[in-house]
């Protein structure tokens, strides 16, 4: 009933290209989009105009501001090990102030207390996702009018969690400075989510 807009990253397109020379290993690639998304300008669009697939080349965190801003973020970068620079909180700093008020939901495969540090400080409401391969749940991170606007309702962290984040040698945001422990943390205690009144399940 809507149209849809559909936008990815990538700063590696050589698995694509590589995938792309046997779709007949690949039922999800025997289609025109991923084929045309080599292609410039990177851009498939349905033939009744309902849908439009664009791929912009390059890093997330370079590159995310030239999309229209979303409502739904599929985080799915490595992991921090190896994508350190997207997991950080001032990466998600810089992205919670993008969206602003806008309602908006990001989820990941992420469940350490670490990521849901950086995305409680960055001024996200956090929730917990459902469990997907070997992972017994995920994170969602929403904007407030995307929890409050969201069909699912998927459970805030609440109380419990924070008292064991309390007591985790996990506390500090990734990539935040151990000079700066006392200003993230406080933000985190005082995340919106935390407070009395706030609908939450204690997780």
């Amino acid at each position: 009933p809507r149209a849809l807009e559909l936008v990815s990253f990538e700063n590696d397109l050589d698995p694509l290209k590589l995938a792309l020379r046997f779709p007949w290993k690949f039922a999800h690639l025997r289609h025109a989009a991923p084929h045309l998304l080599l292609d410039e300008p990177r851009v498939w669009t349905s033939k009744d105009g309902a849908a439009r697939w664009s791929l912009l080349e390059g890093d997330f965190a370079d590159r995310f501001r030239e999309a229209p801003v979303p409502e739904v973020i599929l985080f799915d970068p490595f992991s921090h090990k190896t994508n350190g620079g997207l997991w950080t909180v001032d990466f998600f700093v810089r992205l919670r102030e993008w969206l602003g008020d806008r309602p908006c939901a990001l989820y990941t495969y992420s469940n350490s207390t670490a990521v849901r540090s950086a995305l409680l400080s960055a001024g996200f409401w956090v929730a917990s996702g459902a469990g997907t391969g070997p992972k017994s749940e995920t994170t969602a991170a929403y904007t407030p009018r995307g929890w409050r606007d969201s069909p699912e309702k998927l459970p805030l962290l609440g109380r419990e969690w924070l008292e064991r984040w309390e007591r985790s040698s996990a506390r500090l945001p990734l990539g935040a400075r151990e000079e700066d422990r006392i200003r993230w943390e406080t933000r985190l205690r005082s995340a919106e989510q935390f407070q009395p009144g706030t609908e939450s399940s204690t997780l």
